[in-house]
């Protein structure tokens, strides 16, 4: 009896798989369907595949499915990044905001850090949420 229930718990831990898409059409209320980049990342490994002489299965992406993906709703944290990459991103009439970290103005007098230097390839601190697009 223990051991079903513990099944049972481990079960409903999986997290489910939005359903198989090919259009927003095909997606509930609330949802959109993200379809996996179709841009490839080329590698060394695979350009020595390709040099030995091995077949590799040619790729087709006619017939390329999707999975539903929810919308981020008003106040609910989002990445500036994801509509790019083809995910759902904020709900219809929201847009992502990214809110900076407040920097502390006043320091104590015996701690003086050094200032973060923000180079091209860092991130400026921070989180970004999901808000209301103004139209006023």
């Amino acid at each position: 009896m223990i051991s079903i229930l513990i099944v049972l718990f481990m079960v409903t831990l999986i997290p489910a798989q939005g359903n198989v898409c090919k259009s927003d059409v095909d997606c509930g209320a609330g949802e959109c369907c993200y379809i996996p980049s179709r841009f490839l990342v080329l590698s060394r490994r695979r350009a020595a595949v390709d040099a030995v002489g091995v077949p590799l299965e040619p790729l087709d992406f006619t017939h390329q499915n999707g999975t539903c993906e929810k919308y981020r709703i008003l106040g609910e944290t989002c990445y500036g990044l994801e509509k790019m990459n083809g995910h759902c991103g904020c709900s219809p009439g929201l847009y992502c905001k990214f809110y900076p970290l407040e920097v502390m103005t006043i320091q104590p007098v015996l701690f003086h850090p050094q200032p973060a230097a923000v180079s091209r390839r860092s991130m400026l601190p921070g989180h970004s949420q999901c808000e209301q697009i103004n139209t006023a």
